[in-house]
């Protein structure tokens, strides 16, 4: 059943309405949170980010992927995602890098910044995905920013039968609010 109905999802999500709110719970291998970029090139606009590249990586290989991310109704380069379950936060804006290369090294430029993500855009029937990727842009806006960061608990839940105490949404709410609580309270790391 749950196969069939995923069948039928994703035929439905080809044609531009992917009703998210079908897909069975099971069916959400890997979860991608973060924005889908306009990158400006010389050659033209092209769709960059991490949850192009790796879901399209993932979606390869017969992952069951899905994406959180945001970006506005004229961004057309988002059909590169076509083949992937996107939920798409409505934004103004999508999020736009221009990078220019000099003898001297990349020069970047954020031209414009879509809606930021919060637990609060996960939809309520996507239940626990066995991969989270959480795929924030670096804007290079904010002090201590972490580049790079991936957390998965599959070795875990295998070898140790470990289970999580908190479901997606708690706990991305959680560690949200840790991050602002321990910079509020520490702001000479943000001084320095």
């Amino acid at each position: 059943m749950a196969r069939e109905m995923l069948t039928a999802v994703t035929a439905v999500c080809r044609h531009g309405v992917c009703p998210l709110e079908f897909l069975p719970m099971t069916a959400i291998d890997y979860l991608l949170i973060g924005h889908i970029t306009r990158d400006l090139t010389p050659h033209g606009d092209e769709p960059g980010g991490t949850v192009t590249y790796s879901g399209r990586a993932a979606a390869a290989l017969g992952s069951h992927t899905t994406v959180l991310t945001s970006y506005a109704p004229d961004f057309t380069s988002s059909q590169v995602l076509a083949d992937l379950h996107v939920h798409n936060v409505p934004s103004a804006a999508t999020t736009t890098f221009e990078n220019v290369y000099t003898p001297h090294g990349r020069a970047q430029t954020v031209h414009a910044t879509a809606t930021t993500l919060t637990p609060d855009h996960l939809p309520e029937p996507w239940g626990e995905p066995a991969i989270v990727h959480l795929a924030p842009v670096v804007l290079n806006q904010a002090s201590n920013e972490i580049p790079r960061q991936y957390l998965s608990s599959q070795k875990a839940r295998r070898m140790l039968d470990w289970a999580p105490s908190f479901d997606l949404r708690t706990g991305l709410a959680r560690t949200i609010a840790w991050y602002r609580d321990y910079f509020n309270q520490h702001t000479e790391v943000l001084d320095d």
